[in-house]
């Protein structure tokens, strides 16, 4: 009985398509022909089997690709490259397996040389074996697989000197043959390969009845045996089947080997491990559950091939279902073991994936002649593409996702994949149909409007997280007293340099960036660099940061760095520019993102914010899909032509988000909502309400589980609670460690599986303790920078000091304080004093400080300048967090810009009708700021940024000692009241004009002492003189110039009239 006829044609799948052309249909003939007078043929006809029906499968058929795997797939397969490569290693006797019994290869067939007659002729050597590359090894493992599948006699040698194989060996052999079973053979390739091994082997064709091949032609019952009992070798007894096992068994191995990471030499000592420890050892429990997994979920599903396409399909979708949850969202199995899908990708990916994984070397053929070769990474590539399944895995669309794809690969050093993807746009900016921009803005700030009134409910019903992101509606607020109290004159140069050093960077490494920019150029260490920036300005060069880093890297320019020498990323032109003032400068086109943060964090602007958090909320209430965080990009937009700091126009979604939140501020304001439920707060500038919702937005992802600590980002205030710690070298330290990754100890070869999780049960809970015990040293070593400020002049009646005299001064102050780490950064800057509407030149001298710092040498030379320059008085002033029982009342002002003595004075007019007087001008702390700059020019002060003044008793002639606390109050209720008067919240007296732009007054207490002349200086209300403070002191301020690191002493604190 012959089994198929040419009458199944009609209805076979997989029969070939009508030939286009009459060549094609005589070419088709012909071959048909020749097969049909072939041995094979005659072979499958005295097997009863239908030489017609092999020729028919000998052709593409429809719907090839509807099945699993095809030769292509395979070789970019990694997990078949290591199978391969292990069993090639093996067969070949080479790398690891070099000492192994030579009997075995030299009776198996050599599969790169191609089939060998009964002579054995064609052997390779092992030199030819080790010489194979990536794609050889693939294809080698893709010819024994059909070689072990279609040829029985190989086979049978095979399968007898299968308990000589070793454990990762029968392992990759079976997942072989089971991930061969999936490529369709009734493919060209499948079919050649068949029937070349059945040719040569003539007990195959005797056989072929037997194995009941219908559309494949070898669905054999005995290879299943043979798989089954590699499995067995591999795993045990105990294994329950092979079908669908292997596979997940290999994968959940090649996950092993791509996790493992030998052991220091310090864990061996430390885990008393022996030495060869350090070798990969498999975990087969592991692997073990996975084939029980694979088999329940596989066994059923590998159709034949002869079947119909729908039938295939359904049972590839079944299999995906099952195994890997959602096809196209590219999850792993649901137990946390196995296979990854790495098949949906695209073909713009799937070409940057091989773009990573390729490289073209030239080689030098037997003939002599250089050729060009391309050499594939398999192995790389499928780790890669694990890697990028992997992150989609966690964004599926059905979640609200968008969907993202792969932009380009790369591999960091030591070897992991680097994916990066593409990034869309947001999109919210965009109206839907039938809405204008202007109607879409208004929908989203009603919803936002909505959103806002709810958190107030929550928080109206006790809701502590409710009370708290309303709380940080404040947020801005605060920074910017913050920054003022720590920073004084030197805050804006600072916030600029936060906002130029923040590209690339960090929360934490952008503070440190900026800290030490702001160390060493007060210090003078970034004089030479600057003037080479300002040669090219003034020569009409540009300051490109690209052109500037090529000039720098070829000796011919010099970038500023650090003091280890290294640059500020690619920021160290840009914070250059921040020194010299240019960071404020708005050009058209540019992103708006950091200067407008800068506003908010200064207060030279109120518009909002929009950053990724923003964007987010933005993006989630016009009801579009959340961009997974490895895709998101900066929100576009850019300043329009026109567009100043003052009024800043942009477009994009950044423009349009700050129109959302105007709207939005302006109407919550008017409804009173927030102010209603903490009138603390007041009105809402737009930058309130985007930090109030940035917490909103957080809480959510954070319930949600869509971000971790590190996805949420640093926090500026934190880092500001710790700048002022002693010694920030164990600061740093101890949040390292209290942030530190938890990693399981490396497993002991003999140690058993409940050992294994008792010894890191018991890692884990020695990595808490020790996390928690690094969070109390933090804790415990916080400290906020402090500010120190001098009232020193060096003028006299009829003696008004030059600029070169004051840049003197200025030296005589710096002295002390410069090579002191204990002081962060300061300025002795030009600027003027008024009192009882007298002006004299002095100096604003601004210090800021840890709270190790010493301030003894640095009173000695403020005397040292008062003796020398016959000064009546001179004071200290450190500026206090919270009132003490002696401390005295001020207040600063700071104004937007930069202006003259005139604004300033403007100000000062209006503190006198109050009754205030004695000021000193607040002064920037620029590069042409600076006195020793300023000293060739004809400046008479820095850029004044504001007006700082307080009451110091002892220059108060109506100053009662007896009243000391109803005084100081009475000067708080009075500054409280200019306070309000200035920023236009009363106005019993006239208004300042409308130049007149100021952006944050702030009430000071301050910890003062006066240092007096022994003489004519009876009309001051105690002191110390000159004389009593050194004679107090002989030695101090030596032996603190000599340590060059304060001590944490503080000198006495005495009373003090408004300066």
């Amino acid at each position: 009985m012959i089994i198929g006829s040419t009458s199944m044609m009609e209805s076979n799948p997989y029969a070939p398509e009508k030939p286009q052309s009459l060549t094609d249909k005589m070419a088709e003939n012909e071959e048909r022909r020749e097969f049909m007078q072939s041995r094979v043929a005659q072979q499958l006809h005295e097997a009863e089997i239908d030489p017609e029906i092999a020729y028919n499968l000998d052709v593409k058929p429809i719907g090839i690709d509807e099945l699993e795997y095809n030769d292509s797939t395979l070789m970019d397969d990694g997990n078949w490259y290591e199978a391969s490569k292990i069993v090639h290693d093996y067969r070949e006797k080479i790398n690891a397996y070099s000492d192994r019994p030579a009997d075995l290869r030299a009776r198996t067939l050599s599969i790169l040389a191609g089939p060998v007659d009964p002579s054995g002729a064609a052997m390779t050597d092992r030199k030819r074996a080790m010489a194979h590359d990536a794609n050889e090894i693939s294809e080698y493992g893709i010819e024994y697989a059909g070689y072990l599948t279609h040829n029985f006699t190989g086979s049978t040698i095979e399968f007898s000197k299968a308990d000589e194989m070793p454990q990762e060996v029968a392992l990759a052999t079976a997942a072989l043959l089971e991930m061969y079973d999936r490529t369709p053979d009734v493919s060209w390739p499948g079919t050649f390969r068949f029937l070349k091994n059945a040719a040569i082997d003539p007990p195959n064709a005797v056989g072929l009845g037997n194995l009941k091949i219908v559309g494949e032609l070898i669905k054999a019952g005995g290879k299943g045996a043979m798989k089954k009992r590699l499995m067995q070798i591999a795993l045990g007894s105990s294994v329950i089947g092979a079908e669908g096992s292997a596979y997940a068994a290999w994968s959940d191995y090649v996950q092993q080997r791509m996790r493992f990471q030998p052991p220091s030499d310090d864990e061996l000592r430390d885990m008393d491990m022996p030495g060869e420890e350090r070798t990969f050892q498999p975990d087969y429990d592991s692997i073990g559950q996975s084939a029980a997994l694979g088999y329940a979920l596989g066994t059923g599903l590998t159709a034949a091939a002869s079947q119909a396409r729908p039938v295939i399909g359904a049972a590839r979708d079944a299999f995906n279902r099952a195994v890997y949850g959602d096809f196209d969202g590219g999850a792993v199995l649901r137990s946390g073991i196995g296979p990854t899908n790495t098949r949906n990708f695209n073909r713009e990916e799937n070409a940057a994936f091989k773009a990573a994984t390729e490289r073209t070397e030239t080689v030098v053929g037997k003939d002599g002649v250089e050729k060009q070769v391309v050499k594939v990474d398999r192995a790389r590539r499928q780790l890669a593409k694990q890697r990028a399944a992997e992150i989609r895995s966690n964004f599926a669309m059905d979640d609200g996702w968008r969907e993202i794809r792969v932009n380009s690969v790369k591999f960091d050093k030591d070897g992991a994949p680097v994916i990066t993807w593409k990034q869309p746009s947001y999109g919210y900016n965009k109206p839907p149909k039938g809405l204008t921009e202007d109607e879409h803005a208004r929908s989203l700030a009603d919803k936002m409007i909505d959103d806002v009134a709810r958190v107030v409910g929550r928080a109206a019903t006790g809701d502590r997280a409710a009370k708290d992101i309303i709380g940080q509606a404040n947020w801005y607020r605060s920074m910017r007293t913050r920054l003022r109290a720590e920073f004084g004159g030197m805050a804006d140069v600072f916030a600029d340099l936060l906002g130029a050093t923040s590209a690339q960077t960090g929360v934490e490494q952008n503070w440190n960036n900026s800290i030490e920019i702001l160390r060493r150029f007060t210090r003078g260490e970034y004089d030479e660099e600057i003037k080479m920036y300002t040669d090219r300005l003034a020569a009409g060069e540009t300051v490109n940061p690209t052109d500037l880093a090529k000039l720098d890297k070829a000796g011919e320019f010099k970038l500023i760095r650090s003091a280890a020498g290294a640059l500020f990323n690619t920021n160290s032109p840009a914070a250059t520019g921040a020194l010299l003032d240019m960071f404020r400068q708005v050009k058209q086109g540019a992103a708006p993102k950091t200067k407008n943060f800068t506003g908010n964090l200064i207060g030279y602007g109120r518009d909002a914010t929009v950053d990724v958090w923003a964007a987010r909320y933005l993006t989630d209430i016009a009801g579009l899909p959340r961009i997974p965080p490895p895709a998101e990009k900066a929100v576009t937009g850019g300043h329009r032509k026109g567009s100043t700091l003052q009024d800043p126009q942009i477009t994009g979604e950044f423009g349009f988000g700050q129109k959302v939140f105007e709207q939005a501020a302006n109407d919550i304001n008017a409804s009173g909502v927030v102010k209603s439920f903490d009138p603390n707060l007041g009105d809402l500038g737009a930058d309130d309400l985007q930090a109030l919702v940035w917490f909103l937005e957080k809480e959510k992802w954070t319930k949600q589980g869509w971000t971790t600590k590190a996805g949420e980002g640093g926090s500026l205030d934190f880092e500001a609670s710790l700048a002022g710690a002693a010694d920030q070298a164990a600061t740093k330290e101890a949040r390292r460690t209290a942030t530190e990754t938890f990693t399981p100890p490396a497993r002991r070869k003999t140690e058993t599986d409940e050992q294994y999780a008792m010894r890191v049960q018991d890692a884990e809970s020695a990595a808490i303790a020790k996390q928690r015990n690094a969070e109390a040293v933090v804790d415990e070593m916080a400290a906020p920078l402090d500010r120190t400020v001098l009232g020193v002049a060096r003028e006299r009646p009829g003696q008004v000091p030059t600029n070169v005299q004051q840049a003197e001064l200025a030296q005589e102050l710096q002295a002390p304080v410069i090579n002191d780490d204990s002081v962060v950064a300061f300025q002795t800057n030009n600027t003027v004093g008024e009192f009882a509407g007298e002006t004299e030149r002095a100096l604003n001298a601004e210090y800021v400080t840890r709270s190790n710092f010493n301030p003894a040498a640095l009173t000695q030379s403020l005397i040292d300048a008062g003796r020398k320059y016959d000064q009546d008085a001179v004071f200290m002033s450190k500026v206090l967090r919270e009132p003490t029982e002696n401390s005295r009342p001020g207040v600063e002002i700071y104004f937007r810009s930069r202006e003259d003595v005139s604004m300033a004075q403007e100000i000062t007019q209006l503190l006198r009708r109050h009754g205030v007087d004695g000021f000193t001008f607040i002064t920037d702390a620029r590069q042409q700021d600076r006195a020793v700059v300023q000293a060739s020019t004809d400046e008479a002060t820095a850029g004044i940024t504001g007006v700082r003044f307080q009451y110091i008793p002892e220059f108060d002639e109506a100053y009662d000692p007896a009243r000391h606390a109803e005084i100081i109050a009475e000067k708080e209720a009075l500054y409280l009241r200019v306070i309000k008067d200035l920023l236009g919240v009363r106005t019993d007296y006239e208004l300042l004009s409308d130049t007149t732009d100021i952006v944050q007054v702030d009430l000071q207490h301050y910890d003062t002492q006066v240092f007096k002349r022994p003489t004519g200086t009876d009309w001051i209300n105690g002191g110390m003189t000159y004389d009593e403070y050194v004679g107090a002191n002989v030695g101090k301020s030596d032996r603190a110039n000599r340590r060059g690191q304060q001590d944490g002493s503080r000198a006495a604190t005495t009373d003090r009239s408004e300066e």
